[in-house]
């Protein structure tokens, strides 16, 4: 007689979708104070939210994007963030090699419990400033290296 009832599952399935409603404005919130200047864009998924802002680096070079994933992972929330982007390191000739400028990649996950209503300080903390190091990368590395043999230069795809 289980036609008559709810199944467990599907109560559990609007319970985290409820967390995820309540904490989408929080991702998009924290995406907005990675780049100020620029707009956030997003959009709700079956799974979940699916949230960007693009990201500009100090020197100019390629483009970048602070991708954010928010969505049921079994019983609980996972919100993943993510910093894609465009830039390379050169060749010796000048070109954008097919190396990926790893000074430049960041990566956070957190799993939250259903009914959580906001997220950590610690990992916004923790985002913030993994963001902001993933954008000085190259910068930071080329001052604390400014022998001529250890600069890194950087192309985009």
């Amino acid at each position: 007689m289980t036609g008559c009832l709810e199944s467990g599952l599907t109560l559990a399935r609007r319970e985290l979708d409820r967390t995820i409603e309540t904490l989408a404005p929080l991702v998009e919130a924290l995406l907005e104070r990675l780049s100020p200047d620029a707009g956030v864009t997003s959009e709700t998924t079956d799974f979940g939210l699916r949230a960007d802002v693009p990201l500009r680096f100090p020197d100019g070079i390629g483009r970048g994007t602070v991708q954010a994933q928010l969505f049921r992972y079994h019983d609980t929330v996972r919100l993943d963030l993510v910093v894609e982007h465009t830039r390379r390191f050169l060749r010796p000739d000048g070109s954008p090699s097919d190396r990926r400028c790893y000074l430049n990649d960041f990566q956070a996950s957190l799993t939250l419990p259903r009914g959580a209503t906001e997220l950590p300080e610690s990992f916004v903390r923790s985002v913030v400033s993994g963001v902001h190091a993933a954008r000085e990368g190259v910068a930071r590395h080329n001052r604390l290296h400014p022998q001529p043999w250890h600069q890194i230069r950087i192309g985009a795809i």
